[in-house]
């Protein structure tokens, strides 16, 4: 990998690695290095690298909130925590970073659209962020995850309210001028009928998110908050 592109992508993180072999490693995904020919040196895989990311990861995650929200209960900060790491989240980030263009893939990986997979694209993420805490030690992860994670942190607290995400995400397209009102389909219904599960597809103009919930409600409750993150300007870093 060119030393040009490393230097992007350090730019971007705001983290200069002591040791570049590291972040090389951090996007190598394990068809990279399983497509190295018996003549090449070793390569190693991100995946070690990622097991370490994800810790790290949520360590600073729930510091981050404990910090923002003194006063929220454990399992409200338990849910915030899952939705700023789970794998749309992280997918997002790696293509705000640019990371995507930095990816080591084997050119089966690449040919079936690896660059973009949502799954490759948040261990990625998870690894540059292992590659940061194992070059520059736990304050320059928080550094590097911090200013990612700030303004998700942020918006994402008012989820801990009892807010009415409906109601907001159609005052939002009512003042945008689109005249686009949001569009509820409920996808699946599982499980027995004391405990189902609801997944509800919300759709705006070009955008859509699935949210999930143990009544058709909360359901779509899940699906607006989704949607509004995508479109408030306060996530605008985030889109896709």
């Amino acid at each position: 990998m060119s030393e040009d592109l490393l230097s992007e992508l350090e730019t971007t993180l705001a983290y200069r690695f002591r040791d570049r072999q590291r972040l090389e490693t951090a996007l190598s995904h394990p068809s990279f290095t399983h497509a190295i020919t018996k003549d090449s040196a070793p390569v190693e895989s991100n995946q070690r690298y990622e097991f370490l990311g994800d810790a790290v990861l949520s360590l600073v995650i729930s510091t981050l909130l404990l910090d923002k929200y003194p006063a929220a209960r454990e399992g409200d900060l338990s849910k915030l925590r899952s939705r700023m790491v789970c794998e749309p989240t992280l997918a997002r980030l790696a293509l705000h970073w640019q990371a995507d263009r930095h990816l080591r893939l084997s050119q089966g990986e690449e040919t079936q659209g690896g660059r973009r997979k949502p799954s490759v694209l948040a261990d990625a993420v998870e690894a540059i962020i292992g590659a940061v805490y194992l070059d520059g030690g736990m304050d320059a992860a928080a550094r590097v995850i911090t200013a990612s994670f700030e303004k998700l942190a942020e918006f994402g607290g008012s989820s801990l309210d009892t807010a009415d995400w409906k109601s907001r995400l159609q005052e939002f397209t009512q003042k945008d001028g689109s005249g686009v009102l949001p569009d509820y389909t409920v996808i699946s219904a599982e499980g027995p009928d004391h405990a189902k599960t609801f997944t509800v597809q919300c759709r705006v103009n070009s955008h859509q998110a699935s949210g999930t919930g143990g009544s058709k409600k909360a359901a779509e409750q899940d699906a607006a908050r989704q949607i509004l993150l995508a479109l408030t300007d306060r996530s605008r870093d985030w889109e896709l």
